[in-house]
Order: C-alpha cells, then sequence, then structure tokens
C-alpha cells in the first residue's frame, strides 16, 4: 500500500502508490513548528529533486529562526486516568467502524474495535492458519505496508490512543503510527464505490494494489491528516506487557476528529485499539435544537470525573445508551465495609448495646482423666447446646430499640454534556443489579463548568440537592420528574454527583433538562509556571527521540529523490516538534530497530 516507513519518520508523508523502488511516497515535504504541534508549517515539493532538497533546508532553516509559539491554556487527561475519565470513541458498540484495510488474512480489522478482553484458543485454527482476536495482516511480501482506516463511532478530541498487542506473541506488529482527520463532509463517502472492498471484515481476503492506491488518493483528497502518535515500537503482547498507551500532544488533543489511521509497518497483528478522548457533540445542532434531552450522555459528550470505589465497574459506563447487556456494563462498587452490621426497616440501622444482665457461658469444667469416650461426648453436646441458647439470647438482648439513619455510601461525579437549566426528569436505572442494589441513593449537582477535576472534589465545592436520599429497588428504572416535586430547584447545573447507600450497583444515570450553554471543551487553564513541564510530559514517549532521530541524517537531494514519484500523497501533520529531513526506507528501518538517536 502507500509509502514506506521512511515518510512517516522523515517527511512525515505517505504516498498514494509505491515507487520504482517500493518506497514511495509521491511528493516529498518538509514540517516545521511548535514543540507541540500547535503551529505546524507544511510545504510540498514537486519536480526536481535537487531543487526540491534545497527549499526544504532552506524552510527548516528559516522555521529554526522563528519564535515557537505553544499554546499554554490546556493539558490533557493523563492515562492513569482514561478509564475512569474518558470514553472509547472508536468501540464498535458506539458505532465505531472500519471503512477499510489493507489486508485481513488471518483476522479482521473490525476485532480490534471490540468492547471485551482479547481471547485467546490455543486449538482454534482455520483454513488460513491460527484464529486470533485481533486484527492480523499476512506476511509482507508486496511494496510497503499494512493500514486501515477507522470511522470513529463518536466524533471527539482525542486525548490518548491504547494500543494492545495481548496473544500476539511472535507475530504482532513491530511498529505503528496513528493519524486523524475531520472528515464530516466526507463521512463514508470519501472512498469512491467502485473501490470499496465488497469482501471488507471477511478473513483470507485483502485489497487489491488498485484498491490501496485509490483510498490513499481517495484520502488526501478527502481532508487534512494530523499525526496523533509518531512511529512508536510495539512489544510483542505477553501477559502484563501487552498494553501500549501514547498520549497525543495539547495541540492534537484539542481538535474534533471523525476518522483514524492506524499503520502497521510494515504487518502482523495487533489485538485491541482503544481510542480515549471526549466526545464532542455541536452544540447548537445538536444538543440545543433538541430541546429536552438527555445531558448525561456520552455520546453528547457527558464523562465521568471521579468516584470512590470502581471495583466491579466504571461510572462512565453510567453515561451509556440503553439499559446494558450485564452487570458488568454499569457502575458497581465493592461491599462497603462501613456498612451496618445490622440492617432495620427504611434504610435505618441497628446498633449493638451490651445488656449489663448479659450471663457468659463459664468455662467448662474440667475433666476427670478416668472419664470414658461416651461420657465425655455427651458434656460436650450439653455444653454446646448451652452456649447456643445463650448466644441467642445475647443477639436479641444486644440490639437496641432505637434505630438511626447509617451514611455508609460510594459516590461518584459526572461531568454534562452541555450545562442544564435544572433538571426536568432524572433516571436511576438498576437494570440487572438484582441481588446487588443500592438501598437507597441521593443525587447533588453544582454549577461550576470550567472547574478542574481537584476543584469539583475540594471541599470548597458548593454541592445542592438535586434529589433527596430515596429507596431503590432490583432491576428497576427509577424515574424522578421536577414536575411531581421529587428533583429540587438547583439552577444551573455542570455536573452531577450520584450517592449510593451503602454500595451496590447502578446500570444508567439520565438527566433531561434543556441545554442553556456549551460545556467548554477544553481544559483548565494552568499558571504560566506550569507551562513547560506540563507540554513536555505531554509530548508522546518517542517524540524527543523521533526528532533526534531525524535530526541525525541529513536533508539532501538523494533522499528526497528515493520518496519522490508522480502520484499524489497525504499531507500529514507531525505530532509533535520539527520535522525537516526525510530517510530512505533502509535507514528509517536499521536506525529504528537499533534505537540509534
Amino acid at each position: 500500500g502507500g509509502g514506506g516507513g521512511g515518510a512517516a519518520m522523515g517527511a512525515g508523508t505517505m504516498g498514494a502508490g509505491p515507487t520504482e523502488d517500493g518506497i514511495g511516497p509521491a511528493v516529498a515535504e518538509a514540517f516545521c513548528g511548535a514543540a507541540d504541534g500547535a503551529r505546524v508549517r507544511k510545504v510540498s515539493f514537486e519536480g526536481d529533486s535537487n531543487a526540491a532538497a534545497a527549499m526544504a533546508g532552506a524552510m527548516a532553516a528559516a522555521c529554526e529562526e522563528e519564535d515557537d509559539v505553544v499554546d499554554e491554556g490546556f493539558e490533557t487527561v493523563p492515562p492513569e486516568k482514561w478509564e475512569d475519565e474518558l470514553c472509547d470513541l472508536a468501540e464498535a458498540r458506539s458505532g465505531g467502524a472500519v471503512q477499510f484495510a489493507t489486508d485481513e488474512w488471518f483476522a479482521v480489522a473490525s476485532n480490534m474495535l471490540k468492547t471485551s478482553a482479547p481471547a485467546f484458543d490455543p486449538n482454534a485454527f482455520c483454513t488460513q492458519g491460527k484464529v486470533m482476536d485481533g486484527w492480523e495482516t499476512r506476511r509482507k511480501r508486496t511494496p510497503g505496508h499494512d493500514w486501515c482506516v477507522i470511522k470513529l463511532g463518536m466524533a471527539g478530541c482525542v486525548h490518548g490512543v491504547e494500543v494492545d498487542t495481548a496473544h500476539f506473541t511472535g507475530n504482532q506488529v513491530p511498529a505503528c503510527s496513528v493519524w486523524a482527520a475531520s472528515l464530516d463532509e466526507a463521512d463514508g463517502e470519501w472512498l469512491p464505490a467502485e473501490f470499496a472492498r465488497g469482501d471488507l471484515g471477511e478473513q483470507g481476503t485483502c485489497s487489491t494494489q488498485a484498491q490501496i492506491q485509490a483510498a490513499d488518493e481517495a484520502l488526501h483528497k478527502a481532508g487534512e491528516w494530523c499525526e496523533l502518535v509518531a512511529l512508536e515500537r510495539l512489544r510483542p503482547g505477553y501477559v502484563g506487557d501487552s498494553v501500549h498507551r501514547f498520549r497525543v500532544p495539547p495541540a492534537m488533543a484539542s481538535k474534533r476528529m471523525t476518522h483514524l489511521r492506524l499503520n502497521s509497518y510494515p504487518d502482523g497483528g495487533i489485538a485491541r485499539l482503544r481510542v480515549w478522548g471526549t466526545p464532542v457533540a455541536h452544540f447548537e445542532k445538536e444538543i440545543a435544537a433538541v430541546g429536552v434531552a438527555n445531558l448525561a450522555s456520552a455520546a453528547l459528550g457527558a464523562r465521568g470525573v471521579a468516584c470512590s470505589n470502581k471495583h466491579y465497574g466504571v461510572p462512565r459506563n453510567l453515561l451509556r445508551e440503553g439499559r446494558g447487556v450485564n452487570m458488568g456494563d454499569g457502575w458497581e462498587t465493592a461491599r462497603n465495609p462501613h456498612r451496618p452490621l445490622i440492617f432495620g426497616p427504611g434504610g435505618k440501622a441497628k446498633s449493638f448495646t451490651t445488656p449489663k444482665s448479659l450471663k457468659r457461658i463459664p468455662a467448662p469444667p474440667g475433666m476427670p482423666r478416668s472419664a470414658s469416650a461416651p461420657a465425655l461426648m455427651s458434656k460436650r453436646l450439653d455444653l454446646t447446646a448451652a452456649r447456643a441458647e445463650a448466644n441467642e439470647q445475647m443477639a436479641c438482648d444486644s440490639i437496641a430499640e432505637e434505630e438511626e439513619e447509617y451514611c455508609a455510601s460510594d459516590w461518584c461525579v459526572l461531568r454534562l454534556a452541555a450545562v442544564a437549566d435544572g433538571a426536568e426528569e432524572l433516571h436511576l436505572d438498576t437494570a440487572h443489579f438484582r441481588g446487588n442494589y443500592p438501598e437507597s441513593a441521593s443525587v447533588e449537582a453544582i454549577y461550576s463548568p470550567h472547574a478542574s477535576t481537584e476543584d469539583i472534589l475540594s471541599g470548597d465545592a458548593e454541592w445542592r440537592t438535586l434529589l433527596e436520599r430515596t429507596p431503590l429497588k432490583p432491576d428497576t428504572n427509577h424515574t424522578f420528574t421536577r414536575a411531581e416535586g421529587q428533583l429540587l430547584d438547583v439552577g444551573k447545573i455542570s455536573h452531577v454527583r450520584l450517592h449510593i447507600f451503602p454500595d451496590g450497583g447502578i446500570m444508567r444515570l439520565r438527566l433531561y433538562s434543556r441545554a442553556c450553554e456549551p460545556m467548554p471543551t477544553k481544559a483548565r487553564s494552568l499558571r504560566k509556571s506550569e507551562t513547560a513541564s506540563r507540554v513536555e510530559s505531554s509530548m508522546p514517549r518517542s517524540a524527543s527521540a523521533h526528532h533526534e532521530l531525524c535530526d541525525h541524517f541529513e536533508a539532501s537531494a538523494k533522499v528526497i529523490e528515493a520518496t519522490a514519484s508522480a502520484s499524489p500523497s497525504l499531507l500529514v501533520r507531525p505530532a509533535g516538534g520539527r520535522v525537516g529531513h526525510a530517510m530512505s526506507a533502509d535507514e528509517v528501518t536499521g536506525a529504528f530497530l537499533s534505537g540509534t538517536p
């Protein structure tokens, strides 16, 4: 397919078709910009290779002289919080779909978008070979490398990409990169029908060279592509070492994306691809125009923020559509160790006392050494019966008559998709939770759309009661309305906090209201003194090594000549830093595998 790895590492381009030497891309390009990609200049060079090389060098030098401009105002969610605060924008159950793949010989590309963890059956074989739970291509014997195009199920801002090579221990993809674009207008029409694969998603199939070239050219015409993840090594998929997480630079994370291109260099298998981010819906067209809508929907941009416990399920599950497939599809906590030892009716707890009149059973008297076995057993039975009777009386006497409401609970905080003008209707759905539903629940609200997670969780946050503590039932969609007085008037709402007593599981929380203003799509502003360290830490792990590798090779007419051809190429905005030099395929592969800076 497209071009060689040299283009991705060097000039950041990918060709529409292979050149005579199998390297291709079509047009040599030079990029330069800020360290986080906030400002990038890209230039395409065609024609005479010597002139192109000189132009590329001059442009790179000019960029070096300019002051770098870094977007200082925003930060991305760190990897350790991705599963709590973000959504998998590409998962199949949310509408994610593979629109093109160069090869699906051993396993189809759509497997990567499954919600479930990768599985492995050592005895499963088919006509093509070993059955694998992921996307696996045949061993490359033609020019180029494998790649696929994925339409995100929820368009949004990508904070990070997770690549899992689980179970691919000798056949994993050794390296990959990820590009993204916003192709709202193109949607599924970007690929001409005559070049679409009729057998897409069928094991044992692949695209023809004509289809690959046509898809490459169509992507170029559909829109501008940005590099979210630079060329990265992937480890074999052994247990505990198969998950790779790549953080997207802030300047790229602030852009709304609809499509991804996953490049596999050169072939192999990937089990799962998770695209962690925040869905972004158009406020006027998709939220405000609807009127009363569920503003606690992940599809519109709502997301989880934090929780007290996530032993069996994370809070972001509360924001999914539908009523769930099983208990694992909701938010469920572990049994609260502070729950009452004895429950009373109506959410009350009974407390222990120790009555003074309690008589304890004396220790058994010493048995004579000459006692027979039957006599010894008889005395032990009498003692056991007496103790059981006394303990039963103690349990009855030690429970006080007074009862009080217990306060042991778990909680989670959710950020709405838009600021709600109060709440017209609230749903707490305990679907599938029949023996582990909460005894009761309450909901609080706050209006603080620009607050950070730390601010929301601080003791200074002014939460207001939206729903007072209310008993719940198993496997029931509980509906509360403002019209019936069950929901209190709290004004504007940006976040809600759900309390469950004392623990248990909730499948869905839905809050229906009119959106009165959009929620900010970007994170809070940082203090100027924090900016440098945050920008550095937000760059992909290999960004600095990637830049050093590019600078290690001098730009020359020979390199550009090796990557030039007559067909157009994709213009790819690099994930971070200046890219001013291109390299041949052999140079890229050798340097990459050896780790040479």
